[in-house]
């Protein structure tokens, strides 16, 4: 799980790649998401899970399958440097622990709007790339 406040900067992204430095399957699996595709806290903090399995929480990133791999965080245009309560912060736990987190901190999502996710993840990469 990381922790983080987007700040003041305009964009943020997180995305999942192989030891390889490649993108994972950004189409079919949320192993994106940027900063409008994240839903945080009220108070602008905003909880990521990683896991191999959906977990049931808005902000997901699926590994695909790999049990290792690099994490690219992105804050692009940002305006000095933010305070260090609001820098990346990780933590291990299991997918039982999420139980003891509230839904304001770790937002939770059904199976269709996952799916509904995902369809529009499909349907952004073919109108990119034409497919």
């Amino acid at each position: 799980m990381i922790a983080f406040s987007p700040d003041n900067a305009p964009y943020v992204s997180l995305q999942l790649g192989s030891l390889w430095f490649t993108s994972l399957d950004y189409e079919t699996r949320v192993t994106s998401l940027n900063q409008s595709q994240m839903a945080c806290s009220a108070t602008n903090v905003c909880t990521i899970v990683i896991a191999g399995q959906d977990p049931g929480v808005a902000n997901w990133l699926d590994t695909a399958g790999f049990n290792q791999g690099l994490l690219f965080m992105r804050w692009q245009g940002l305006r000095g440097m933010p305070e260090e309560t609001h820098w990346p912060r990780a933590k291990k736990i299991t997918l039982s622990d999420l139980s003891h987190y509230s839904d304001d901190k770790v937002p939770r999502i059904t199976p269709d709007a996952r799916r509904e996710q995902i369809r529009g993840r499909m349907l952004g990469a073919q109108r990119r790339f034409g497919g």
